[in-house]
């Protein structure tokens, strides 16, 4: 079923090196709660976030000025109760996994706002080596990769880090699979399905480790 939480599946623990090759661009938390799933826990920006392509171009063409600026940072109580992040001028939106019942918003805001901007640093420094495989799913599954070459773009302005643009598969055969676009910059690659924007966790967990798996083939020389 297409809602079912994979979180209920059992960990691929011997994938855990796959998944530390990948940076999780967004647009959602899928790849994100993939890597926790399967032990994998190392800090990334969006690694549960929100990320509108539009504004994610634009973070990485400014080397995401103004990421941590706090009066740009809204904090809003979200579901159970978890406060929410949203920087207004990209407009993502970040999970902070901080209790709105222990912490209060001026803490939240003071502490993530630097958080973010040694993220963003760190993110950066991964785009200019090419050491992380960069990872974002399309917005919606009509979207062919339209906007793809405009991220690859921004992308290899401040680096060599290869974008991995991820679509549905328009046919069942190509689901996992992945093909260079442009050689060294940015690849397609196809899952048989994408959860639900607000249901990360009802991901394709087998296609998303395929397919990864695939684009790490792919980029040995």
């Amino acid at each position: 079923m297409a809602d079912q939480d994979f979180r209920l599946l059992a960990p691929r623990l011997d994938l855990a090196d796959t998944l530390t090759k990948v940076e999780n661009l967004g647009v959602s938390c899928e790849l994100g709660l993939i890597q926790r799933h399967c032990k994998v826990e190392q800090p990334g920006l969006f690694r549960f976030g929100y990320t509108p392509i539009a504004g994610l171009i634009e973070a990485i063409t400014n080397g995401f000025e103004g990421i941590g600026e706090p009066g740009l940072i809204d904090v809003n109580e979200g579901y159970r109760g978890e406060w929410i992040t949203t920087n207004r001028r990209y407009g993502f939106e970040f999970h902070t996994a901080h209790d709105s019942t222990r912490h209060t918003k001026e803490y939240v805001l003071e502490k993530l706002s630097t958080h973010y901007k040694f993220l963003a640093r760190k993110l950066m420094e991964e785009i200019e080596t090419g050491d992380k495989l960069l990872v974002y799913r399309a917005e919606n599954e009509t979207n062919k990769g339209e906007m793809a070459d405009g991220l690859a773009k921004s992308i290899s302005a401040r680096g060599k880090a290869v974008l991995l643009w991820v679509m549905v598969a328009p046919t069942a055969a190509l689901a996992g699979q992945v093909h260079w676009a442009e050689p060294g910059r940015l690849m397609y690659g196809y899952l048989d399905r994408f959860a639900r924007i607000r249901f990360a966790a009802g991901a394709s967990y087998d296609s998303w480790l395929t397919l990864l798996q695939n684009a790490l083939a792919q980029m040995q020389p």
